[in-house]
């Protein structure tokens, strides 16, 4: 059985788009599992009226969460769904992606005649404009000091498949053993870095394919592009410092730890609210704090 986890919070407007993609391309007995992560903008009423629709060929699933505990829990409480209903593939992903044309029969063609070779199978992601967004899937490469996560290229997406370390969690199909033998995405990180955690669990181990002929539109906006501070900036600093401490050598962690303190010697007067988050960001880190942080929400974090 194929699953789908989607998981939501306040952007029904798009989330009408994404389920419109879904009701379009979705099979007989497949299974729709979106999680509203506490959302307070109509999104709970509108899925209680999408539910009731008697015409839909798949199945569906809603859960609703009283508060939003961040991306990382809404997957893992998807996948734990997926496990409990038998489904022995599940693709996750966003309520910005969009299906590409024929997505869903290209997955399952891919699976039938991949699925012995590769464990997770992930799309190709593009903006509206077509143009791809390179930051979804990526090599690991390691330095002397450093780690980074090197984005596939143009040669690689020319492809029709290639091997990848990290992947995010647009438009990725994993096989639910894998899942049952490497563990759940941690709700620990809230959001942010959960899907660079799980790749690598799942990298140790098995094999993860990028197949090209897999398109999502992913629909999202700048996420602190072009300088602009936000919220989210906190947990990507936070997250990567637990992720290096988690799985590699202690000198990198160190290694970013002071290229963080650079970094808020060069904003110290060009940003000082980036200085404040690295250095709250780099607090939490030694606090080993888990989740979410209260200043830093969509609705608590304000922008100086």
């Amino acid at each position: 059985m194929f699953g789908y986890v989607l998981v939501t919070y306040n952007r029904l407007n798009k989330l009408k788009i994404t389920l419109s993609h879904y009701d379009d391309q979705l099979e007989r007995d497949d299974m729709l599992i979106v999680v509203n992560n506490g959302s307070d903008d109509g999104t709970k009423e509108y899925l209680f009226d999408w539910e009731k629709q008697t015409n839909r060929k798949y199945k569906m699933i809603c859960i609703h969460m009283e508060q939003n505990d961040g991306g990382a829990s809404g997957f893992k409480i998807g996948l734990e769904k997926a496990t409990q209903l038998g489904i022995d593939w599940c693709m996750i992903s966003d309520d910005d992606a969009y299906l590409g044309n024929g997505y869903i029969k290209k997955l399952k063609d891919c699976i039938f005649k991949f699925g012995n070779d590769y464990s997770v199978f992930c799309s190709k992601v593009i903006y509206p404009n077509k143009q791809i967004q390179y930051l979804h899937r990526r090599y690991l490469k390691k330095g002397i000091l450093g780690i980074k996560g090197i984005s596939a290229s143009d040669s690689d997406y020319s492809k029709f498949v290639f091997d990848i370390n990290l992947f995010s969690f647009v438009g990725v199909c994993i096989k639910m053993s894998v899942i049952e033998d490497v563990g759940y995405p941690d709700e620990n990180y809230f959001i942010w870095y959960d899907d660079t955690d799980l790749s690598i669990r799942i990298n140790q181990k098995y094999k993860i394919g990028c197949f090209t002929d897999l398109v999502m539109i992913h629909d999202c906006g700048n996420n602190g592009a072009n300088g602009i501070v936000t919220f989210k900036e906190y947990y990507g600093y936070r997250n990567r410092l637990y992720t290096l401490k988690k799985y590699f050598d202690k000198r990198y962690y160190i290694s970013y730890l002071l290229l963080l303190r650079l970094r808020c010697i060069s904003n110290k007067r060009k940003c000082p609210q980036r200085v404040e988050i690295i250095e709250d960001a780099i607090k939490g880190f030694y606090r080993n704090e888990k989740g979410k942080n209260i200043k830093y929400l969509p609705n608590t974090f304000k922008r100086k």
